[in-house]
């Protein structure tokens, strides 16, 4: 599992993908009503639960211990700081040149 800044990397191009769809008729659901529930039901739900299925068997024994230390991290920080991402997000989303998060303020926010 990548680290918190890697997550929201990925999770700002994903947003800014469905809000564009969105906007243009594409989507039915706008992106900004749901997405921070979304990303902790995926925690919760998917990434999680397979990661402790994982942890069960020998498939990745040095690395499991890792991977969900750091899938528990990245909830736990979407949870306290997921909102005000969220709203970084769809400021990104209305500058021309497409919103990028920088790892100075990625890097700021996992040290919460």
């Amino acid at each position: 599992m990548q680290e918190f800044n890697m997550f929201l990397e990925w999770s700002e191009r994903s947003f800014a993908e469905t809000y564009q769809a969105y906007q243009s008729g594409r989507a039915e659901c706008d992106p900004i009503e749901n997405w921070y529930a979304k990303q902790l039901r995926q925690y919760d739900e998917v990434t999680i639960p397979l990661l402790r299925q994982l942890e069960r068997t020998d498939l990745l024994p040095h690395r499991t211990k890792e991977l969900l230390a750091n899938a528990t991290a990245n909830r736990d920080d979407w949870e306290q700081t997921g909102e005000q991402w969220v709203d970084q997000f769809l400021q990104g989303t209305d500058d021309d040149d497409s919103a990028r998060i920088s790892m100075d303020k990625a890097s700021k926010v996992s040290m919460v």
